[in-house]
């Protein structure tokens, strides 16, 4: 028993010297940690007081430091992207020279404007992936780095529609911030200065008030004898379109779609937006001088053609999305709706009968394997726009315009991808509206702003007014074709601060298709749509008054978009929908008159 005892007192002891030995280990662990952080904490205290040192009087090293935080450059795919950085001749120096040194000019307060515009763009970029980005299920997320860089810099507007899904009405009504019957174009062939439309446009507007007005590529619609608007601009450039000659050179055997190849590149030859990006380039190094002293400012817009048919682009954009993972149009979204009035429906011959040479019904499919070579074509045309406005934006930052230059991008208006069974615009469904808008405006913008707030495209011309610090354009009254300056647009500039506000209950687009005019409301929850029939009625020669008769309107159309963004069933004819439609009826007809207008006006698309 003594032994036990002995052992156990032992052992304790033992315990007792072990746990003491351990508690001061861990106490001088715990002291020579405490002057690890203490002494990391006197590295950091001495390196600000370095810093603060080395800033105080070195204002250009600190903007370098600053800047060297910035993101990287996103990597260029252009095969001819040193062609696009050359300094070239553009044909107007000693006329801009003239320009800035006579300059009125606004003197730096305000500030610049670079505005870029993509013809035939569904907001099917990455910065719209979620709620606002077509069918998530059945489209993939194509490459858009540079825009998507852009867009966290920038107010974006994720519900933005245009007044019509046709470029000539788009541009004419976007450009005029008024509505398409009140420009009265309606098609390709009507030009709103030739019906007696002597509107102010909002380049026109900038010209006017001491900036330099530049064009390149297609701003205005330049085609189906539509010339440049020449009192928009200083320099008014030309629609450089895809002409024939041009695709028979570098793209011979791709008339619908298909990339460029090396060989067919033969490493010289500049498609039409290559060139208008590198003529950009080259007025913003001209300007960049004189913008920095104060001395001028530019409006400076970029019309991109692509991703217009044909969906011809180099290779290496082509290369970002491989055929087999193309998708294909949503089983449930590959024809026209449910109950849809087909006497309204467009036969959408842009794609399969003007360039395919194929007749095709209203009801009859594209075969997937089609479907899919088209797309992969349209996608890589998106991309290939990405990248030409990456260099611009690039190159805008290396000259120190980027603090001091309002940019807006934006689409004339949506496309469908096979959705509805089109492959085309001219359409009052959601693909063919909504498109996207941006706008960066430094100093208010920086850190992205993100808005779910309905606007409209007539709402850009006032809002970019504004945010220049012009003196405001008036709103126009009901009957507004005799004024040359107002807008029937409203600012979306107060989203900037409040993004959730609710500027508007509805936007308004419209569609003319055989002697019907189809206006469509898109709500917070829906979108509903009234094929009006027109009637027009000669008051002097060649000059007509068009009446829509309402009273004869049968073909509506009522989707919700809250469990059917696709639109495919088209509810309007449903007795259980009844009041809803006669809510959303008094709603239109409250926005557009009786009386259209008095106008010699051509109605051809």
């Amino acid at each position: 028993m003594d032994n036990i005892r002995k052992w156990s007192f032992l052992v304790l002891s033992l315990v007792i010297l072990c746990y003491g030995i351990l508690e001061i280990v861990s106490r001088d662990m715990v002291k020579d940690e405490r002057f690890a952080y203490a002494e990391k904490d006197l590295d950091f205290q001495q390196e600000e007081q370095r810093n603060e040192t080395a800033y105080s009087g070195t204002i250009d090293d600190k903007t370098k430091e600053e800047s060297s935080n910035k993101p990287p450059p996103i990597p260029h795919l252009s095969s001819v992207y040193d062609q696009l950085l050359e300094n070239v001749p553009f044909g107007h120096e000693e006329y801009l020279e003239s320009l800035m040194n006579g300059s009125e000019g606004v003197h730096g307060k305000r500030k610049n404007v670079l505005f870029i515009m993509s013809d035939d763009l569904r907001p099917q970029l990455g910065s719209y992936w979620g709620d606002y980005f077509p069918n998530p299920f059945t489209h993939l997320k194509p490459h858009t780095p540079n825009l998507d860089r852009l867009a966290s810099n920038s107010l974006l507007l994720r519900r933005a529609y245009v007044q019509y899904s046709l470029c000539a009405p788009s541009r004419a009504s976007m450009l005029t911030g008024r509505r398409p019957d009140t420009v009265t174009t309606w098609g390709l062939r009507t030009k709103f200065r030739e019906v007696q439309r002597n509107f102010t446009t909002m380049p026109q507007y900038f010209k006017e008030n001491g900036y330099i007005s530049i064009n390149l590529g297609k701003i205005f619609h330049q085609a189906h004898g539509w010339k440049n608007d020449y009192d928009s601009w200083h320099i008014p450039g030309e629609g450089n379109p895809y002409k024939k000659e041009y695709l028979e050179q570098i793209a011979p055997n791709s008339r619908v779609a298909g990339p460029i190849t090396p060989d067919q590149r033969a490493g010289s030859i500049l498609t039409p937006d290559e060139t208008n990006t590198r003529t950009a380039i080259n007025y913003l190094r001209k300007l960049a001088p004189s913008a920095k002293a104060g001395k001028a400012n530019f409006f400076l817009a970029l019309g991109y053609h692509r991703p217009h048919l044909p969906w011809i682009c180099s290779q290496e954009y082509f290369d970002l999305y491989p055929l087999e993972n193309m998708d294909r149009p949503s089983e449930t979204n590959k024809r026209y709706p449910k109950d849809y009035p087909m006497d309204s429906a467009f036969p959408h011959p842009e794609l399969l009968h003007n360039l395919m040479n194929k007749t095709i019904s209203t009801t009859e499919l594209l075969p997937d394997n089609d479907a899919m070579y088209f797309r992969r074509a349209y996608y890589s045309c998106v991309s290939f726009v990405d990248d030409m406005v990456g260099v611009v934006l690039e190159e805008l930052d290396k000259l120190g315009l980027t603090d001091s230059t309002i940019v807006t991008f934006l689409g004339d208006h949506g496309w469908h991808l096979g959705e509805n069974n089109i492959w085309g615009k001219c359409s009052n469904f959601e693909q063919a509206n909504h498109t996207p808008l941006m706008m960066k405006i430094p100093g208010e913008t920086d850190d992205g702003i993100v808005s779910d707030s309905l606007v409209e495209f007539v709402d850009i011309y006032p809002t970019l007014v504004e945010a220049a610090d012009l003196p405001p354009v008036p709103p126009c009254p009901q009957q507004s074709r005799d004024i040359p300056v107002c807008v029937e647009g409203t600012s979306f500039l107060p989203l900037i601060k409040k993004p959730e506000a609710s500027l508007k209950f509805a936007a308004i687009s419209q569609m003319y298709y055989d002697a019907k005019m189809g206006y469509s409301i898109k709500t917070d929850n829906c979108r509903y749509t009234e094929w009006v029939p027109m009637v027009k009625r000669e008051v002097e020669q060649g000059i007509y008054d068009y009446y829509l008769e309402w009273h004869n309107t049968t073909d509506i159309e009522l989707y919700n978009h809250v469990n059917d963004i696709e639109e495919n069933v088209n509810l309007a004819y449903d007795p259980a929908h009844k009041d809803l439609v006669e809510k959303n009826r008094k709603i239109l007809r409250s926005l557009i008159p009786n009386a259209i207008l008095h106008a010699k006006v051509k109605l051809f698309h």
